[in-house]
């Protein structure tokens, strides 16, 4: 974890940044350039507008998503969807358990 830009946001809370996200977004971007910029989503609408925010300042980042095989078809296409529109490819994490052996081996209800 990069220790400077956690005191860079701490000594600037004069409401800079929260006035402003595309200002902390920048501001990452562009001080930090040793780090790759790493976002998870879920494809709910924060997710969509950070992503959106991010990808019109810098488009060296990595984005990824837990799949838990239960996400609707909907996630799916909005992830294709995004893929196309930005011309990126989304970093896919899931469990090594398929649902019937998550059912055999923890019960029904998860």
């Amino acid at each position: 974890m990069n220790t400077g830009a956690i005191q860079h946001i701490e000594n600037n809370k004069t409401n800079k940044f929260r006035k402003n996200p595309q200002e902390l977004l920048k501001w990452i971007a562009n001080n930090l350039p040793n780090e790759k910029i790493i976002m998870g989503t879920g494809f709910g609408p924060p997710g969509i507008v950070l992503l959106d925010m991010l990808m019109k300042i810098t488009k060296d980042i990595s984005i990824f998503y837990v799949d838990t095989d239960f996400l609707f078809d909907q996630n799916y296409d909005l992830r294709d969807r995004l893929e196309k529109k930005y011309d990126i490819k989304f970093r896919k994490f899931s469990s090594n358990l398929s649902p019937e052996l998550q059912s055999k081996e923890y019960g029904e209800k998860l």
